[in-house]
């Protein structure tokens, strides 16, 4: 059997003077990194339910390790995320929101934002200081084994994850400044790996500062999660004279 290599230690990394948001990379860097971190994914699964054999998996370390160096030579020390504008923007245009977009070790959401009765309408008057009572959010995606609970069902935890994700960038297309005050969920039965599943929430309703959230994962017609969430909103920051 081969000499396990031994893991390198890595420098401090650069910090930016400011963090850099997910629209203001290049776009053609920006899809070169999205196809870097997917095959990163495919990756993670893969090394997570290999069978090699020794031989073969510590060649493979040694591998896998040459390539965290070269990726670490030129890195910040924080994850490229949406800027605090862009759900607002998407949810205008239309367009679906990447969450967790670059960061390989999180589940990828992308998120399409609507209003359940006024539809575009409903979402403009939103975007313009309207009550964001009606304001909803959806994704699809499939969780694999890497976040398995009970045997073949999502973890409870991932779920919340889940949930957190939808509901929060939700509220953050408002364009209202908030933090989490709640988070509670029900599992109401198992959600199944490797199928696809529907994450959808709403706001149910605003009482001044408190924005009231309501949102589910579905495996076809049947509801396996369900979550409620209270977001308050920050309080005006006062004028510099």
């Amino acid at each position: 059997m081969m000499e396990r290599p031994a893991r390198p230690t890595f420098g401090r990394m650069s910090t930016p003077l400011m963090r850099q948001t997910l629209e203001e990379i290049d776009p053609q860097r920006r899809d070169s990194h999205l196809a870097l971190v997917a095959a990163l994914r495919e990756l993670n699964l893969a090394g997570a339910t290999t069978e090699m054999d020794a031989d073969q998996l510590d060649r493979t370390t040694a591998e896998v390790i040459e390539l965290t160096r070269l990726l670490a030579q030129d890195a910040s020390r924080r994850v490229v995320r949406p800027g605090m504008l862009e759900p607002l923007a998407c949810a205008v245009a239309g367009a679906p929101l990447p969450v967790n977009a670059l960061n390989p070790s999180m589940i990828g959401v992308d998120v399409l934002f609507d209003h359940e009765t006024l539809g575009a309408a409903g979402v403009t008057a939103i975007a313009e200081g309207g009550d964001p009572t009606g304001f909803t959010a959806r994704a699809e995606l499939t969780v694999n084994a890497l976040n398995e609970g009970p045997r073949d069902s999502v973890h409870g935890g991932t779920s919340a994850f889940l949930m957190d994700c939808l509901l929060g960038v939700l509220v953050q297309a408002t364009g209202i400044p908030c933090v989490t005050g709640t988070l509670d969920l029900r599992y109401l039965r198992r959600t199944p790996l490797d199928e696809p599943v529907t994450l959808s929430a709403r706001i149910s309703s605003r009482d001044g500062r408190k924005i009231y959230t309501e949102g589910e994962i579905s495996h076809g017609d049947l509801r396996t999660v369900e979550a409620r969430g209270l977001f308050i909103a920050l309080p005006e920051q006062p004028t510099r004279p």
